[in-house]
């Protein structure tokens, strides 16, 4: 009675064990004909030939004819970053675009619409601000985690880094060959007009609290400390709204030697 027992016991563990296999081994198999099914649509479906939608600069291949890549649906780079490597990346050369990071301050008076001289080898070529973008980007510096850069500024040794506003340009009035894709391009923009107003050199001009002052030098060789409202400002020169008069002589590059009521001479440059 006890080997009938002990043999019926490991028939049943026998015949659970080739149900398992069968059932495994039936699951690979529908596994194996899903996957060729797909990869038959697949092949049916792939793009045998590419064809951008405009004339370009073919910059970079990734593959090699016959071969299979699992790339983005169309296989042309559009500048976008999709995670994947694409197949063909090409640069439409005309209708170049210009990017610009934009700081804060730039960020600020800079919107779509306003129109740009750009400079590239002595050669101009307008254009105007097509985008500007809602969020700025960046700020955490390398090495350091965004709430230790928030939280722990006066102790780190690590300084942040300004976040910055993507800007784009278009770029018009040049021939196909004119421009070099890809290098630096010097903008000028005109954020702001003013007619009969005076200007002074950004040079001569110094700030204490907030106020911007230059010396002014009289007909008896005196320095006069003389504060200014100032208006529009470029890099190089500032409008004068109060402060100044036309025939004014200003000291230039004004060391922090001088003080108010100091006499000098003025000094003679050979053209």
């Amino acid at each position: 009675m006890l080997a009938v027992l002990g043999l019926s016991g490991s028939t049943g563990g026998v015949s659970s064990q080739i149900q398992s296999l069968l059932g495994s081994a039936q699951t690979a198999s529908i596994q194996a004909i899903q996957a060729e099914d797909a990869a038959r649509r697949a092949l049916e479906n792939a793009k045998t030939e590419i064809r951008a939608s405009f004339d370009g600069l073919v910059y970079e291949i990734n593959a090699v004819p016959g071969q299979t890549t699992p790339g983005s649906s169309t296989g042309l780079s559009l500048g976008l970053d999709t995670g994947t490597t694409p197949v063909v990346t090409l640069y439409d050369d005309a209708h170049i675009r210009a990017v610009f990071q934009a700081g804060r301050t730039e960020a600020k008076k800079l919107e779509k619409g306003m129109i740009v001289e750009f400079m590239q080898d002595g050669q101009t070529y307008p254009g105007t601000i097509l985008y500007k973008a809602g969020v700025a980007t960046g700020g955490v510096s390398t090495g350091s985690s965004q709430a230790d850069s928030l939280f722990n500024m006066a102790g780190s040794a690590t300084s942040l880094a300004e976040p910055m506003l993507e800007i784009e340009f278009s770029v018009t009035g040049y021939r196909q060959g004119d421009l070099l894709i890809g290098f630096p391009i010097d903008a000028r923009i005109r954020i702001a007009t003013v007619d009969d107003t005076i200007m002074i050199p950004s040079e001569a001009m110094k700030k204490e609290l907030g106020e911007y002052y230059v010396f002014v030098m009289d007909t008896d060789g005196i320095l006069h400390k003389t504060f200014l409202e100032t208006g529009i400002q470029s890099d190089t020169h500032a409008q004068v709204i109060s402060g100044l008069q036309t025939g004014d002589r200003v000291v230039l590059n004004p060391s922090n030697s001088l003080v108010d009521g100091l006499r000098v001479r003025e000094k003679t440059v050979s053209p």
